[in-house]
């Protein structure tokens, strides 16, 4: 992670910190929610959850 992207991540911080919501952060940072939660999740260190997959066939 480069020093530009830890900036723009104490910036998301300090917006959602202030804001008390992920939809408020995005709308004053004319951003998505789920942009919002993915840099949350960046600056938590964890990575995103893959996405549902549906699988064809008979469960065991």
């Amino acid at each position: 992670m480069g020093g530009l992207e830890h900036l723009n991540l104490l910036r998301m911080f300090d917006i959602i910190y202030s804001e008390r919501s992920l939809t408020h952060a995005g709308l004053a940072l004319n951003i998505s929610e789920s942009a919002v939660d993915n840099a949350l999740h960046r600056l938590k260190g964890k990575p995103r959850p893959p996405p549902c997959s549906f699988t064809s066939g008979v469960a065991a």
